[in-house]
């Protein structure tokens, strides 16, 4: 059974990025836009990672990571920021982030990132 990614992005270029990429990896991918969406489709759908942007108009990063954690506490989430905030990368690893990425990056650094933070056994 193919594990299930939620990616978070407001750029609907970085969303079609990430999901080509992954589904590549043989990954489920759905999309969200926004936080609030993001923490709707964590509840409904139950994905098995988060890659979820860090700045978003409405819903940021930091509240839709705790919208998600409050949904499931196990949640990997991984931070994607695009403007390499270290002080809010941290902040949110501190409020229950696995780790962050800093955009651009490359696929191969996206698959390691996700296999390293997928549960085992899920």
């Amino acid at each position: 059974m193919k594990k299930k990614l939620l990616v978070v992005d407001d750029d609907a270029a970085v969303r079609r990025f990430m999901r080509r990429a992954l589904q590549r990896a043989e990954y489920e991918v759905i999309e969200a836009a926004d936080g609030d969406e993001a923490v709707e489709l964590t509840a409904e759908k139950r994905p098995d990672l988060v890659l979820l942007d860090m700045h978003m108009p409405g819903l940021g990063g930091i509240a839709a990571l705790s919208g998600i954690l409050d949904v499931d506490p196990g949640m990997p989430v991984i931070m994607v920021t695009g403007d390499g905030d270290m002080e809010r990368a941290k902040l949110a690893v501190e409020r229950g982030a696995r780790g962050h990425m800093t955009k651009p990056f490359d696929l191969q650094s996206l698959r390691t990132s996700v296999m390293d933070n997928l549960p085992v056994g899920s």
